[in-house]
């Protein structure tokens, strides 16, 4: 089970979780082929989530749709809280632009939602 903002979506919807750390910096080779990988300050390193939900009824997907609405809505705090399925929490944003990083699919109470999420740093 996870929890998003404040909802939780169980087992059985979670159909791709795929979580990876990803370091801003520049990796350069040497002249003897070495790599070299210089990060930008103590924040280098950030956590991005991809996660596709299936299944859902038009009640989740109503879920979904205020949790975009919550982080992209002016003026209002863009991070919200994500619990994955070991318990720990991040802080994270849909990464704009909006049309590459959340996809809504599928017919009435069969819908399928794939969202990338960044842990904000």
């Amino acid at each position: 089970m996870i929890k998003l903002y404040k909802y939780f979506f169980e087992d059985e919807v979670i159909d791709n979780y795929n979580p990876e750390k990803v370091v801003q910096g520049e990796t350069r080779r040497s002249l003897n082929g070495k790599a070299h990988t210089t990060t930008l300050g103590s924040n280098a390193e950030y956590m991005r989530f991809n996660l596709e939900l299936t299944g859902l009824t038009s009640r989740q997907l109503e879920y979904i749709m205020e949790i975009i609405d919550k982080m992209i809505k002016p003026g209002s705090e863009n991070a919200i809280e994500f619990v994955n399925q070991e318990g720990e929490s991040y802080d994270v944003i849909i990464p704009l632009p909006l049309e590459d990083n959340a996809d809504i699919s599928g017919e009435l109470d069969n819908y399928s939602v794939t969202l990338v999420l960044e842990e904000e740093g």
